[in-house]
C-alpha cells in the first residue's frame, strides 16, 4: 500500500461575490515587481538620448569602391613638361655655334622624357607629345646647323689661306720639236689716254673724288679759228707767228648733286705734238669767243648747255695733239684727238 498522497491541486481564489459560479476562473496575474537587489542600479549612470550632446553620432554604412571602374587620368604630367623645357632649351641653342653640340643633347634627353610621358598611365599626354616633337624637330635642327657652321668655317679657312698650285705639267716629248713662240701683241693703251686719245664725238661721264658730276660731249673742233675769233671781237688779238687759235665745242650736262658752274668745274687743255700743254690763258695773246666756257653760269641737277673753249695752239703738228679735259680736282683728264 503506497504512503503517497496525490499532488495538492492548487488553491482556487475565492470567487467574489455575485460571480458566476459556472465561469471559467480568470488566469493568474504575473508579478512584475522586481526587487531592488535583483537589478543592481549602475554607479552615477546618466541616460543618454539620441542627438544630445556626447552622444555618438549616427554614421552611413561605408560603401564599398568598384575595382573595375576607370580611374580619370590626372591633369599633371611631369615628364611631359620637362620634355617640352628641354625641347625649347635646345631649340635656342641649335642656333649658336659651339653650343649646338650641347643642344644635341638636351634635345635627346628631351626626346627620352617625352616618351615615357607617353607610355605612362592615367597621365594627360598633351606635354608628352608637344615635348617629344619639340625635343626631336631640335635635335634634326642642331646637327644641320652644326655642319652649316662646319662648312662655312672650312670655306672661311679655305680662302683665307694661299693658294699653292701642286699641279705639275707633263714632259714634253724629247723628240718633239719645239715650237717657236709666238710674238706677244703689245697691250692696247686704255681708250681715254694719251696714247690712245677718244674720237671727238665721244660721251664721258666726269667724276669727282668718285662721284659722277657731268656728261661731256666734246664736237668737232677748228684748229685754225683765226678768221672766227677776228670777226667775233675786233680786239681779240691774232695769233703770233708759230702759234694759231684752235676752238672745241662741248655739250654739257650737269649730273651732280646740288648745283655747279661749269667754268669752274670743267679744264679743258691742248697738248701738243712737242708735249706741252697749253691753256685758255696765255701771255702770247689773249681772245674772245661767244658761248666761251668761262662765261657759263651756275646750272643745278638735269641742265645742259653748249659752250665753246678758246686756246692758243702751236701750228707745228696742230693735228697730232691731243685735248684734255678733267675736273678741277680730283681725276686724272680724258683725252681726244685733236680733230
Amino acid at each position: 500500500m503506497s504512503n503517497a498522497f496525490p499532488p495538492n491541486e492548487p488553491e482556487q481564489p475565492a470567487q467574489p461575490s455575485g460571480s458566476d459560479p459556472t465561469a471559467p476562473p480568470a488566469p493568474p496575474t504575473p508579478d512584475t515587481t522586481v526587487t531592488a537587489a535583483a537589478v543592481p542600479p549602475a554607479p552615477d549612470a546618466q541616460p543618454v538620448y539620441p542627438g544630445a550632446l556626447g552622444a555618438a553620432p549616427y554614421t552611413a554604412a561605408p560603401t564599398l569602391a568598384d575595382p573595375n571602374a576607370p580611374v580619370a587620368p590626372s591633369k599633371k604630367n611631369g615628364l611631359g613638361l620637362a620634355s617640352v623645357i628641354l625641347g625649347a632649351v635646345a631649340f635656342l641653342f641649335a642656333f649658336i655655334p659651339g653650343v649646338n653640340f650641347f643642344a644635341i643633347v638636351v634635345a635627346l634627353v628631351g626626346v627620352v622624357l617625352g616618351a615615357i610621358g607617353l607610355a605612362q598611365k592615367n597621365k594627360v599626354k598633351t606635354l608628352a607629345l608637344v615635348g617629344t616633337i619639340l625635343s626631336g624637330v631640335a635635335a634634326v635642327l642642331a646637327v644641320i646647323m652644326i655642319v652649316v657652321y662646319a662648312a662655312v668655317f672650312v670655306k672661311a679657312v679655305d680662302d683665307s689661306l694661299p693658294k699653292v698650285d701642286t699641279a705639275t705639267e707633263a714632259p714634253a716629248e724629247s723628240d718633239a720639236a719645239e715650237e717657236p713662240a709666238e710674238p706677244e701683241e703689245p697691250a692696247v693703251p686704255e681708250v681715254g689716254t694719251r696714247d690712245n686719245p677718244a674720237a671727238l664725238g665721244t660721251t664721258i661721264t666726269m667724276t669727282e673724288n668718285g662721284a659722277s658730276t657731268w656728261e661731256i660731249t666734246p664736237g668737232a673742233s677748228n684748229l685754225n679759228a683765226g678768221e672766227a675769233v677776228a670777226s667775233t671781237n675786233q680786239f681779240n688779238d691774232p695769233a703770233p707767228d708759230g702759234y694759231q687759235w684752235a676752238t672745241l665745242p662741248l655739250h654739257l650736262t650737269y649730273i651732280g648733286e646740288g648745283s655747279s658752274t661749269p667754268g669752274y668745274d670743267i679744264q679743258v687743255k691742248f697738248v701738243g705734238a712737242d708735249g706741252k700743254t697749253y691753256e685758255t690763258y696765255n701771255e702770247l695773246a689773249s681772245g674772245y669767243i661767244e658761248g666761251d666756257l668761262d662765261s657759263t653760269t651756275e646750272m643745278f641737277t638735269g641742265a645742259s648747255t653748249d659752250a665753246t673753249v678758246l686756246i692758243l695752239i702751236p701750228s707745228a703738228d696742230a693735228e697730232k695733239g691731243t685735248w684734255a679735259i678733267s675736273p678741277l680736282f680730283g681725276d686724272e683728264p680724258y683725252f681726244f684727238k685733236a680733230v
